[in-house]
């Protein structure tokens, strides 16, 4: 018997009748699974068995997932809606009943089975609900729409940590009371759990709704895990909520203690200091006349003060509790006081002599805007408490060098210091004092944040098992050299010169880096600010110096007095008695402006035990270095003995046999012999001077007097420049160089190199050529001078060993 077929439309039509929303998916579906018989002519067009298209259409309805299914069969998904239950639960069931079918791969019960088994078995599987419970698949459901499946793992912890309370279980199944589980859809939400490197993982759980788990606010805030909790040991964030093993923190406690850090690192400008006091006397219940010409009165002051921000905030406190203690209970308006009533309020015993000082200073302003003339003139004295009987003195020898030891022990400090901020910021402080004599509040004001990223170094925690290198330490004092390049002395308004002596160059970094980290731990807008803002207490000393009590007296100005007479002794110790030069040396080191006599007081006192080793003419130098300075100090000191680093040419030409050839090796030494009969040219004619005028070269030198043209050097004949056209001085004889000319150097040297490589004039090519020689041999001065590692941290000696094989084929060496 011939098949008869129909047109696919004719499917498709009823398909669409029925309301099935992707007709061509659920036709696809049925030739895939065998239902339906398919025809293809020529054409390409389908066509169906006549019977299998009215069979479909006759037998078979709508199924709830844009299906069909077998008419008077329900699918198990269906079955599991209706009755509640999970779907093993359902599946067991239908293992049980007697009518049921399998089309496309999926499992149909027959209506009549079902309602059989309602009417009989169902209630002993599935319990009566009353009107307060509801079935835990409601929860499993919920748990589904969020992410977790299988849901029975996170329903099971759930239940187990008591998140729900006064559950019922009745055989297999679980009854939840209502109120229970509308507070925990409302109260509790997913939580993505983040990897130890900070990147979402697959895993979820539970949190309550609008909080952070300590590691999220640890993230959010930069800072490691540990350093939250601090926050809650300090009661500034409540006791952590725990939930399923991990702790979590309200978020808008978060929010509160973001804005409470916001204010307080917001940058201080004077028009904040303003605001502040303006805000402060309003909210007085002074008379309003006198609060405005106090407030003209006092951000007068303010405004054409030169101080730094810092002192500027400290006289607006200072105002501010002035008004609001003694002059807010004065009634008469604009101040006008009778000569017995001002006499009577700056009599006043309750009142301390600075605010007696400004108010006597605001009434003679009230008295000018008042057109008041006064029968006599009112003056506050107080008694200094900055000059003392020892204003004068210093530290012992054996006190200053227990200090010098105290900041050198660097395993305890860093120990301290991991676990306190003042400890780290007191060690730098105090490092300070030692090595470049600033005062006080240009150290807090003025010492930089540190790139620790750029030696490696991210979190507290690698001090746990590493040490800096001097390579590392040397490229923090490297940056903060950068940083400070144009910052000034809030007292002199002259530039800072900063110097860190060669043996505190570890110590001093180490301190910059543990106080760094802990700066961003906390978010501190400033390296030392937060803890040292008013310099060192009493009760921070005697916790930073707890197992040394004879360094407990240590103070600021006497320390700087003590460092500039023992850096005094170290250059008379090789200059006699002539003190000229450490005089003016010591006026550069503190900053101050010229021809100031005020660094005098530091070396009133006579050493007649001689000075401390370890300040040395090392320190004297403060990074000057090269053939010629040794050579001037030397003759200063009267000592006519001096090494010619360069002389042994040698040694430096058997090192380079593996880089060039036998004929450039050989111009090699015709350069060295050239450069060495232009020392010995400099040198005889530098023999001929008096001493006085080596001395006044030396003094020229440290004062900055003889700059030349290239950064991080002096030139000997300032401003006589023998070689005007020349882009850098480091290629000249008369060239005096300072360890941070290396910067310069590096660059020249990498011009040198591009210009080499590209060169197409034999001319060019030669004048290149010796620039390149004269800076190669400088970096040989410094490693002579400094060693390899502190040269390392400027350029890396396998990439400068690179930079030399790379240009070495392009040199002409015919000098």
């Amino acid at each position: 018997m011939e098949k008869t077929y129909v047109e696919s439309t004719v499917l498709i039509d009823w398909f669409n009748q029925i309301g099935i929303s992707n007709p061509g998916r659920l036709f696809k579906r049925l030739i895939q699974y065998e239902v339906i018989s398919v025809n293809r002519n020529n054409g390409n067009q389908i066509s169906i068995l006549h019977e299998d298209c009215y069979c479909i259409m006759k037998n078979y309805e709508k199924n709830t997932n844009d299906s069909i299914r077998p008419i008077g069969y329900l699918s198990l998904s269906e079955l599991r809606i209706k009755w509640g239950l999970s779907r093993n639960i359902v599946y067991s069931i239908s293992k049980l009943l007697k009518s049921t079918m399998i089309f496309m791969n999926a499992v149909f019960v027959s209506v009549d089975d079902v309602k059989e088994y309602e009417l009989t078995k169902l209630k002993l599987r599935k319990p009566e609900l009353k009107e307060h419970y509801v079935n835990s698949t409601l929860l499993k459901d919920w748990l589904i729409d969020k992410g977790f499946s299988p849901p029975q793992k996170m329903f099971t912890q759930i239940i187990k940590n008591g998140l729900i309370k006064g559950i019922v279980k009745k055989g297999r199944f679980y009854l939840i009371p209502y109120v229970e589980y509308q507070y925990f859809i409302d109260n509790f939400e997913v939580y993505h759990i983040f990897s130890v490197d900070k990147l979402e993982t697959g895993w979820k759980s539970i949190k309550p709704k609008n909080t952070m788990s300590i590691n999220e606010v640890a993230r959010r805030w930069g800072v490691v895990y540990k350093s939250v909790y601090k926050y809650i040991w300090s009661c500034k964030l409540s006791k952590p909520i725990e939930c399923l093993g991990t702790s979590f923190i309200p978020v808008d406690e978060v929010l509160a203690v973001e804005k409470v850090k916001e204010k307080k690192n917001k940058p201080i400008t004077t028009e904040s200091l303003l605001e502040r006091l303006k805000l402060e006397i309003n909210g007085t219940e002074a008379i309003e006349v006198n609060k405005n010409i106090f407030f003209e009165f006092s951000s007068l002051k303010l405004s054409i003060s030169k101080a730094s921000i810092r002192k500027k905030a400290d006289d607006t406190s200072k105002y501010i509790k002035i008004f609001i203690e003694w002059l807010s209970l004065i009634n008469k308006k604009r101040f006008m006081l009778s000569d017995s009533e001002l006499e009577f309020l700056l009599m006043r015993q309750d009142i301390p002599s600075y605010a007696k000082e400004t108010i006597s200073k605001f009434i003679e302003y009230c008295d000018s805007v008042n057109d008041i003339k006064r029968n006599k003139k009112f003056k506050v004295f107080r008694t200094s408490k900055r000059f003392d009987s020892n204003e004068e003195s210093i530290y012992e020898p054996e006190i200053y060098e227990r200090y010098m030891f105290f900041v050198h022990d660097i395993d305890v400090l860093t120990e301290r210091s991991l676990f306190s901020q003042l400890h780290a910021n007191a060690w730098l402080f105090i490092i300070m004092h030692l090595t470049d004599v600033w005062r006080a509040p240009d150290i807090v004001t003025n010492m930089p944040d540190v790139d620790t990223e750029e030696i490696g170094i991210s979190s507290l925690e690698w001090f746990d098992h590493n040490k800096l290198s001097i390579y590392q330490a040397q490229t923090i004092v490297n940056q903060v050299q950068l940083k400070i390049k144009n910052a000034i002395v809030s007292k002199t308004k002259q530039l800072l010169k900063f110097y860190v002596i060669p043996d505190l160059i570890i110590p001093f970094a180490t301190a910059a880096v543990l106080s760094e980290l802990h700066r961003r731990d906390k978010q501190h807008s400033t390296l030392l600010g937060n803890q040292l803002k008013n310099g060192l207490s009493v009760k921070k000393k005697k916790e930073i110096f707890k197992d040394f009590p004879t360094l407990v007296t240590f103070e600021s100005r006497k320390m700087n007095r003590s460092t500039l007479t023992y850096l005094f002794y170290s250059v008379t110790e090789e200059d006699g008695p002539d003190a000229d030069l450490a005089l003016e040396f010591n006026r550069i080191t503190r900053s101050h402006v010229k021809d100031s006599t005020s660094p005098e007081i530091y070396v009133r006192n006579t050493n007649k035990d001689g000075s401390l080793n370890r300040v040395s003419i090392n320190v004297f130098r403060r990074g000057h270095f090269g053939w010629l300075f040794n050579y001037l100090v030397l003759m200063g000191s009267d000592q006519t003995q001096y090494v010619q680093g360069i002389e042994n040419k040698t040694e430096l030409i058997q090192s380079l046999r593996d880089r060039w050839k036998p004929h450039e090796i050989e111009a090699w030494g015709i350069f060295l012999t050239k450069k060495i009969e232009q020392k010995e040219s400099i040198i005889l004619k530098l023999s001929k001077l008096p001493k006085d005028i080596f001395k006044k070269i030396i003094r020229d030198i440290l004062k900055g007097d003889l700059p030349s043209r290239t950064d991080g050097g002096q030139c000997l004949v300032y401003p006589e420049c023998s070689y005007p056209n020349k882009k850098s001085c480091m290629d000249c004889g008369l060239f005096i160089p300072q360890f941070y000319v290396m910067t310069e150097a590096v660059v020249e040297l990498k011009r040198l190199r591009d210009s080499i490589t590209d060169c197409k004039y034999e001319a060019t090519l030669q004048r290149d050529t010796k620039r390149f020689l004269y800076i190669y041999l400088l970096i040989n001065e410094a490693y002579q001078a400094f060693g390899k590692e502190y040269v390392d941290s400027f350029i890396d000696r396998k990439d400068l060993k690179s930079l030399v094989e790379e240009i070495s084929p392009f040199l002409q060496m015919k000098i």
